[in-house]
């Protein structure tokens, strides 16, 4: 007798050990995919928050300020007055970063902003 090949149950039991292979597998890589999405680059974040930090400075808002004080501002804000460029991008991902996001940044000892956070509520 011939004995060349496999035969149809090892054929199902190889495909049956794939396919709970992908749908264990798949899911997570998704997953991954989809956080990488979400979260924004660190290179586009230092614009952003060197962009608010510009802004602070020029109209001296740290002046109005005591230590611990948080200061948020609009990335809509740093839009209409110039420190950003609508649409702001990611430079990762290429997703848009909606205007709705705020620039949340706290005073130190040292009456200089510092934790910088890309925030959705306003402080």
């Amino acid at each position: 007798m011939n004995n060349k090949g496999f035969t149809l149950i090892e054929m199902l039991g190889a495909g049956l050990l794939l396919i709970a292979v992908g749908m264990i597998a798949v899911p997570m890589v998704l997953n991954q995919i989809n956080e990488r999405k979400e979260e924004i680059s660190e290179t586009t974040l230092n614009v952003i928050y060197s962009s608010a930090n510009l802004y602070f400075d020029d109209y001296k808002i740290i002046d109005n300020l005591q230590k611990g004080d948080n200061y948020c501002i609009s990335l809509d804000k740093l839009v209409n007055d110039g420190y950003l460029k609508y649409p702001i991008k990611d430079a990762v991902s290429k997703e848009e970063i909606p205007l709705t996001k705020y620039v949340k940044a706290t005073v130190n000892a040292n009456m200089e902003f510092y934790n910088f956070e890309l925030t959705d509520t306003s402080c």
